[in-house]
């Protein structure tokens, strides 16, 4: 029947993309049921190979979040996820066909290590970095090097795992 009404339950996300100001994105990371230790190698091995300053590294419900407030360009991204074997891959290759990954924000989430580095390579995202700051509790200590970026985008998405409970009509 076309007229009856259909009541749909969904989560709704909320996340901020990795696109940066003059059409650059930062490194972002979704490791799900994967052992620290590896995500660290990996992180680590990408960090020096990519020549990436600081990554910030959370904790969430499924595993591990992690960004680099570095701004590539979308061909050095692509390489770069080649690299990687842990990531997520279904998350990968989702920001990869539309261009651009997300972070969900959430409570869960808590910094869980920061790995450190002193290279100076890329411009970073001032925009990010305020939101790691606010939303994370998190201390940018190696302030060199930032863009005057403002701007970031923020998505709202479904979702099966996460969000908030949302009732409608179909």
């Amino acid at each position: 029947m076309l007229n009856q009404v259909t009541t749909v339950k969904s989560k709704v996300c909320f996340g901020y993309t990795n696109k940066a100001q003059g059409n650059l994105f930062l490194p972002f990371f979704d490791y799900d049921n994967i052992n620290y230790e590896l995500v660290k190698h990996e992180l680590l091995f990408l960090q020096e190979k990519f020549k990436l300053s600081d990554i910030y590294v959370y904790t969430s419900k499924n595993g591990f979040n992690a960004l680099s407030l570095d701004k590539l360009p979308f061909n050095t991204l692509v390489k770069l996820y080649n690299e990687c074997e842990y990531v997520c891959n279904d998350y990968m290759q989702l920001g990869l066909n539309r261009s651009f990954l997300t972070l969900r924000i959430g409570r869960d989430k808590k910094l869980h290590d920061i790995l450190k580095s002193n290279s100076t390579y890329y411009k970073k995202s001032f925009a990010h970095g305020i939101l790691l700051s606010v939303f994370f509790d998190t201390t940018i200590e190696n302030t060199t090097n930032f863009d005057n970026s403002l701007h970031i985008r923020l998505k709202a998405y479904r979702s099966e795992k996460h969000g908030f409970l949302k009732i409608g009509e179909l």
